[in-house]
């Protein structure tokens, strides 16, 4: 059950449907923008904290019904990356568990919505397997970026997708990154 209205109606004319609590959210790290400097852990930082205030963050849409293969993800993701930078991973969390990640100071039935918003890109490109992330408008919570609420919410969001790697480029011989702690 989705509560935010921005939900309720496709948010462009490519989209295959509206987002299914059942589809997998996939979110890309890179290695030189999401690792501590020692190059041995994952930062919270794969998650930018201004595009989930906006209403933006970046995600894909994994396998069915409507999303892309993760292997194409990653191909994209690779290509249209940050300069100097190299995906290293594709984490991924269900839409249902994203929706309703919690947070102690925040009493909702949601905390974030999860948008078909298919531009991919800053020149307008369009995928349909893409779709963005921001937080639901919840009565008497203050979303302010360095507010209790907001935190909250973010480092359950960046803890939930860090339990479930969809694809990554480490090989076999190369030791997994450690988690934050």
């Amino acid at each position: 059950m989705t509560v935010c209205v921005c939900e309720k109606t496709s948010q462009h004319a490519a989209s295959p449907a509206l987002v299914e609590g059942r589809e997998r959210i996939g979110r890309g790290v890179y290695f030189s923008m999401h690792y501590n400097k020692a190059k041995t852990r994952i930062t919270n930082q794969f998650l930018k904290r201004r595009d989930l205030a906006s209403g933006d963050l970046s995600v894909w849409r994994l396998g069915e019904p409507y999303g892309a293969q993760v292997e194409d993800v990653a191909a994209i993701l690779e290509e249209s990356g940050p300069g100097g930078s190299e995906l290293s991973h594709i984490y991924y969390a269900g839409a249902e568990n994203i929706r309703f990640v919690e947070a102690a100071s925040v009493n909702a039935d949601q905390s974030l919505c999860i948008k078909d918003d298919c531009t991919s890109g800053p020149d307008g490109e369009c995928h349909p397997a893409h779709a963005t992330i921001g937080l639901a408008d919840v009565d008497g919570v203050d979303w302010d970026p360095d507010g209790t609420a907001f935190r909250e919410v973010y480092e359950s969001l960046a803890l939930l997708f860090r339990k479930s790697v969809a694809w990554t480029k480490i090989g076999p011989d190369q030791p997994l990154p450690r988690l934050p702690k």
